[in-house]
């Protein structure tokens, strides 16, 4: 056997690369992904460390005529309502009403005879200890959310709550006639309060702004008359 001689060979390229430009494209391309993928693993981890905590309304927010005609018509844009004072207060009203027609219909609350029957059962067992660290899962924190979102949460009064409410009333011929009266008067006035809600108010009206200034311009000039027939 002979042994294998290396052989140099020289070469002279012809054409310039071809693929470079390509190459040099998917570099460029992996090289921003993987950017990008880092620097969104990296905002996950700071938003997750990160407790952010839910924003709390002022305590007078409500209170407030401004914010009570946003929050009253965003939860009742369904019916069309329009908010005054006068409706609010009487939707209010009613709310109270039904919530006292509800405790005087309602049975008791069994949590007492609930209480009995968990005592009875006798204590429970505990499960037997076990070596070794347990595994702990990463706390679910509620997610962030707008208040103004849900107008009912927060007081305002919603007619097709309230109207769902009605129905849901127990009514029954063994009840007194004073209670059968009362639903039925409580599920008139929510009727009439929607139907007088429903109505544009009149500070809305196209010539509401026209008649004001009209009738301001009217007592404004009063004086100068006065002083003129002098």
């Amino acid at each position: 056997l002979h042994p294998i001689v290396g052989v140099d060979m020289h070469g002279v390229a012809t054409e310039e690369d071809l693929l470079r430009e390509k190459r040099e494209l998917l570099q460029e391309s992996m090289r921003e992904q993987q950017t990008l993928h880092q620097v969104q693993e990296l905002v996950e981890d700071i938003f997750d460390a990160v407790c952010l905590q839910q924003p709390r309304l002022p305590d007078d927010a409500i209170d407030d005529p401004i914010v009570q005609e946003r929050l009253f018509e965003d939860g009742n844009a369904q019916l069309g309502l329009h908010y005054t004072r006068h409706a609010w207060s009487t939707f209010r009203d009613i709310e109270r009403r039904i919530q006292t027609y509800q405790a005087k219909v309602t049975p008791p609350n069994r949590a007492a005879s609930m209480a009995q029957k968990s005592r009875a059962q006798g204590p429970v067992t505990q499960a037997k200890p076990v070596r070794g660290r347990l595994p702990q899962k990463r706390p679910v924190r509620d997610p962030i959310v707008n208040p103004l979102a849900q107008p009912v949460a927060l007081g305002v009064p919603c007619a097709r709550l309230l109207q769902d409410k009605v129905q849901a009333l127990p009514s029954s011929t063994a009840f007194p006639l004073e209670v059968q009266r009362e639903r039925r008067q409580i599920a008139v006035d929510l009727s009439q309060a929607v139907r007088a809600a429903k109505e544009t108010p009149p500070e809305r009206s196209q010539l509401w702004w026209l008649a004001y200034e009209t009738v301001t311009d009217i007592v404004m000039s009063i004086p100068g008359k006065v002083k003129s027939t002098r």
